[in-house]
This record gives structure tokens, C-alpha cells and sequence, in this order.
């Protein structure tokens, strides 16, 4: 099985885990089934992207998506 899909969203420690993480991009979004925004947003997502923290914050998970440039793993 697949870290993503092994990972347990009801695990405070791996939800920490994770945010702490400085190589994930993690972001906390909402959706009422039209628009997306987020709720928060980790460090490591404005060192990776270099948006500022309130950037991202005014941004939709697409729009970090639209552009963003693919980053190879």
C-alpha cells in the first residue's frame, strides 16, 4: 500500500508528522462543492513555491496548481 493511501487522517502525530515535513508540499483545504480555499497552509509550501504564507492563503488549491511548474520527484 501506498504512504499516501496508508496515511490515517485521525493521527494527530502523523498529521504533525507530515506538516512538519520540509520537503511536503500540505495545505488544509475546504470546498462547499464549487470553490476549494485553504484553511492553512505549512512552511514548507511558501519555501517550496515561494509564495508568502498570505499569498497562498488568498489562493485556491488550482490556482497553485495552474502555476505551479511540474516539479519532477
Amino acid at each position: 500500500m501506498s504512504e499516501a493511501l496508508a496515511f490515517d487522517p485521525t493521527s494527530i502525530s502523523a498529521i504533525g508528522d507530515l506538516w512538519h515535513d520540509p520537503d511536503r508540499l500540505v495545505g488544509i483545504a475546504e470546498t462547499d462543492g464549487t470553490r476549494h480555499w485553504y484553511l492553512d497552509i505549512a512552511p514548507s509550501c511558501v519555501r517550496i513555491l515561494g509564495y508568502t504564507r498570505d499569498e497562498l492563503m488568498a489562493m485556491s488549491p488550482a490556482d497553485v496548481v495552474e502555476s505551479t511548474e511540474e516539479i519532477d520527484a
